[in-house]
């Protein structure tokens, strides 16, 4: 009863509870009652909510009202999670708050992440056995998944060691997979692993460059993504495009896309996907004709990495670096970086006629 008090009116939490023991109900009922009132008041939220809490986690209605005090205490306060990320995975509430510190205190760190810092990415985690983590965290290890691969997926931490190790296994040994190792999104692969070998067959099928982006999709957006594949456009009509839209000559985009071997195999319909894209976020004609082959990456792929830019702390305030005469081979060159290439094969996008490998 201590942890209620402050928990609005009093006398009112108390007159209910009191009406609850002599109408018969049972001590279960009446510490659900508890709970709920608690959660309420801790939560700040609706007693509503806070019984459809206990309702999508039944063993929250017998807990100790002292454990998910020094719990909350613990997530909210000392380590920050948002009072959304709390009520969004109510199963962290029966952690033990000791069982909490215990595992913060031997698994400091993650592939050298906070270990806090994917907490709040996966709640989920801090419910996994040490051991099974700190296996997970070998696993990883021996196939040389760095921190910015771990931190793009740390939902790699919902399946097993032994799960996760066959997973790697195959996609190291696949011709089709190994490709993608360097790529930033490479652990989506095991996280959507059980989907790979029939979109594969159907990428394959209807001609559709292999991307992770394109196994991490919904199913109807996949199935959009091969249908607009098929329509395969000539580089001409590509120029065409851009000629009119950037306002140059025919000949002048012809010249600045001769330095990009696969641009046969461009499609008309992401080219133009991408040219809105980065028109409507303020990129200028002149920018993106000095960073041309951007044209060349999936259209979603851009879109990430443009947020990443707009959100990076080196590159604030991005009001300042939006009209930077260089700023979409900057985005070429992040995109590029995370695929595993050098900085100084990415100096230029342009000048240099290097072959660009279209990320994933």
């Amino acid at each position: 009863m201590p942890y209620l008090l402050g928990s609005g009116n009093n006398g009112e939490i108390i007159s209910h509870l009191q009406e609850m023991y002599t109408d018969g109900s049972s001590l279960k009922e009446i510490k659900t009652a508890m709970n709920a009132v608690f959660l309420s008041h801790k939560l700040d939220c609706s007693l509503y909510k806070a019984n459809t809490l206990l309702s999508r986690y039944p063993p929250l209605q017998v807990q100790s009202i002292l454990n998910t005090d020094q719990l909350l205490n613990l997530l909210l306060m000392k380590f920050g999670f948002p009072i959304s990320k709390v009520t969004e995975t109510p199963n962290l509430l029966s952690l033990h708050h000791e069982s909490v510190e215990y595992f913060l205190s031997e698994m400091p760190e993650i592939l050298g992440v906070n270990t806090l810092d994917m907490a709040k990415r996966v709640p989920i985690l801090l419910r996994r056995p040490i051991d099974s983590v700190q296996k997970l965290q070998s696993v990883l290890q021996d196939f040389e998944i760095t921190d910015k691969q771990l931190l793009c997926c740390p939902k790699v931490f919902t399946f097993t060691p032994n799960t996760v190790q066959q997973r790697l296994q195959n996609l190291c040994n696949s011709k089709d997979f190994s490709i993608l190792k360097p790529y930033r999104k490479f652990l989506w692969l095991v996280y959507y692993y059980n989907n790979l070998d029939l979109r594969l067959q159907a990428m394959k099928t209807f001609d559709v460059p292999c991307c992770i982006t394109m196994f991490t999709l919904s199913k109807s957006s996949f199935d959009r993504h091969l249908c607009e594949g098929r329509y395969r456009i000539n580089i001409r009509d590509v120029c065409l495009y851009l000629a009119e839209v950037l306002g140059c000559t025919e000949k002048e985009i012809q010249d600045n896309l001769c330095l990009y071997p696969h641009r046969e195999n461009s499609s008309l319909l992401n080219c133009s996907k991408v040219v809105d894209f980065l028109l409507d976020c303020g990129i200028t004609k002149k920018q993106l004709l000095n960073g041309l082959g951007v044209i060349f990456y999936d259209v979603e792929t851009v879109k990430a990495y443009f947020k990443d830019l707009e959100n990076h702390p080196a590159y604030q305030p991005f009001s300042e670096w939006l009209s930077h005469f260089n700023l979409v081979q900057l985005l070429i060159y992040s995109i590029e970086v995370d695929a595993g290439f050098s900085g100084s094969i990415m100096k230029t996008a342009l000048d240099e006629p290097e072959r660009l490998t279209s990320s994933g």
